[in-house]
């Protein structure tokens, strides 16, 4: 989620700068990647807790983490999506 703000501030020690450095990719792949990788373990997930407590405690987990995130002056998600606060 800080990916914004590390790319507006130019950041090099950035994780998706480093990725792209590792694996010799652009930004725009690295990002590609991460979003596959994220959706791919996120349906992983879901597979192995099936539909029970635990299923529930994740998702009510990962669902907080991301408001959290984006309610987090720090990201700057203002700047990127200002017509949802």
């Amino acid at each position: 989620m800080s990916f914004y703000k590390e790319a507006a501030e130019e950041d090099e020690c950035c994780y998706l700068r480093r990725y792209g450095q590792i694996y010799d990719k652009t930004l725009e792949e690295s990002v590609a990647d991460l979003i596959e990788k994220v959706i791919a373990t996120t349906e992983r997930i879901r597979k192995i807790l099936g539909e029970s407590p635990a299923r529930e405690a994740w998702e009510n987990f990962a669902s907080g983490y991301i408001h959290s995130g984006l309610y987090c002056h720090r990201y700057r998600w203002k700047e990127v999506v200002p017509e949802y606060f």
